[in-house]
């Protein structure tokens, strides 16, 4: 009976989450990606922020294989993505292990993939009283 009540509730919660919000409470990379692509080569203007994936290979939550995975699809739709496997690392515990490396690989990726232009803006509007 409790995995019943259990399970309703779940779904339950899904389908308000995807009337609200316009999509699933459970992620799909691959079908995102193929509707992005989609939308990308209905649109050559339309471009799509590179991705840097970043994953502990020790993580228990989520198998080094599923990111492993989700890189393979990301590269094979021609998205642009970085990874940053952590050895050593469980779930969320790549920064914990290296704070500093971890905080230079993303401000490399930023430093590589945002125009100069807007960080140099950004760093203005911060400085401004």
């Amino acid at each position: 009976m409790i995995p019943v009540v259990s399970w309703s509730i779940v779904e339950g919660g899904a389908l308000v989450f995807r009337a609200r919000f316009g999509y699933s409470l459970i992620a799909r990379p691959d079908r995102s990606f193929e509707r992005w692509k989609a939308i990308s080569n209905a649109n050559p203007q339309c471009t799509y922020p590179p991705i840097l994936l970043i994953h502990g290979e020790q993580d228990n939550a989520i198998p080094i294989a599923e990111a492993r995975s989700l890189e393979t699809q990301t590269r094979a739709l021609k998205f642009k993505v970085e990874t940053y496997y952590v050895k050593g690392a469980g779930h969320c515990g790549a920064y914990e292990l290296d704070p500093q490396l971890y905080i230079q690989i993303v401000q490399q990726f930023l430093v590589r993939h945002i125009d100069s232009n807007v960080l140099n803006h950004r760093v203005q509007k911060v400085k401004k009283p």
